[in-house]
């Protein structure tokens, strides 16, 4: 940390000088514009010139020779989510230029612009810098919470045949999440673009373990879905399971709740609620499930209750972002906090 002097420049300027290293390090020369911006704790944040520049392409190329498509979708998973722009694979194409494809459809945003019996090059065709990370998440919950509704549904006779959208909503979360994580990356790399959102840094950190977590909830609704519809529970079973899925359902609408709106007093009631659901319900009930050999269950019932205890946890984690991006002081835990909500 350095101290520099406040001095008076005139009869309403005030002045204080730059770190030397810093100005060189932004090739910044006498004459030239610097932002300064007021936060809301009332200090101030000063930001080098913009040179109006456009940004370099970033641009990567992989050889998939030999390697299988799980290989080559996890190459391209790390190259989208680290924004590179141009993602060229070359090697082995003929034959598996289908499975490429596919391979690229799973990425929002990101076409096939040339192909070859040798290579494959895809682009993407967006400005994230205008895509604030926090719309992509609400646009996750919005669909987290359809999905929680359509396995309610599908579990009844009539609508069973409908089952098969909460495992198509969440093939589309998980584009979603694949772009928030792009998002997410070019604001840790770039403090203009954090700026530009409204965003800090630490912000950001904690935005990201909020989109993992939402991307399990839609992972774990995915796999219920698959029990469910298999048809291997009764109908008492399944009217039971719905109504913990239910009380689980209801905590993660309040943990999103009190993340929109900065409510940390809300999220230590989602923490103690998922105590109260998980710990003595779920947990009891799947540990007698296991446990008793007399009692005739379905197979799903302890793998049904272990999913939605691990929505619940990610629901309390949730929570838990909430408080991580508000500290408050000892003692304040039950007061609603006032503030500015983050801008989604």
């Amino acid at each position: 940390m350095e101290y520099r002097k406040l001095v008076k420049f005139g009869a309403a300027t005030y002045c204080v000088s730059l770190p030397k290293a810093w100005v060189r390090e932004h090739k910044l020369q006498k004459g030239d514009l610097i932002t300064i911006d007021e936060q809301g704790d009332g200090t101030l944040k000063v930001f080098a010139k913009d040179d109006g520049a456009a940004p370099v392409p970033k641009e990567i190329t992989f050889d998939i020779s030999g390697k299988a498509m799980s290989e080559v979708q996890r190459m391209v998973l790390v190259a989208y989510i680290n924004d590179y722009s141009i993602i060229n694979l070359r090697g082995d194409i003929a034959g598996r230029v289908k499975e490429l494809r596919d391979i690229f459809q799973q990425f929002l945003a990101l076409e096939v612009m040339d192909l070859t019996d040798e290579r494959i090059t895809a682009k993407a065709f967006l400005d994230i810098t205008e895509t604030n990370p926090l719309k992509v998440l609400r646009r996750v919950d919005t669909i987290v919470k359809t999905m929680f509704t359509d396995l309610q549904e599908c579990c009844g006779k009539c609508k069973r045949s409908n089952c098969h959208l909460v495992a198509e909503k969440d093939l589309e979360i998980n584009r979603l999440h694949y772009f928030a994580m792009k998002l997410i990356n070019r604001g840790l790399n770039d403090v203009e673009t954090a700026r530009h959102w409204g965003l800090s840094q630490s912000e950001l950190a904690f935005i990201m373990v909020l989109a993992d977590k939402l991307e399990k909830i839609a992972d774990r609704l995915k796999r219920l879905e698959s029990v469910f519809s298999a048809g291997s529970l009764s109908e008492k079973e399944v009217h039971t399971l719905l109504g913990h899925s239910g009380g689980v359902e209801e905590n993660y609408r309040a943990a999103m709740s009190a993340f929109y709106k900065n409510d940390t007093a809300a999220a230590h009631q989602v923490i103690e609620r998922h105590e109260a659901v998980s710990e003595k319900q779920l947990d009891s009930m799947t540990f007698r499930c296991i446990t008793n050999a007399r009692a005739r269950v379905g197979c799903g019932i302890p793998m049904v209750l272990e999913y939605l205890s691990r929505i619940s946890v990610l629901t309390e984690d949730i929570a838990r972002v909430v408080l991580d991006l508000h500290p408050e002081p000892a003692g304040a835990a039950l007061v609603p906090k006032q503030g500015t909500a983050l801008r989604v």
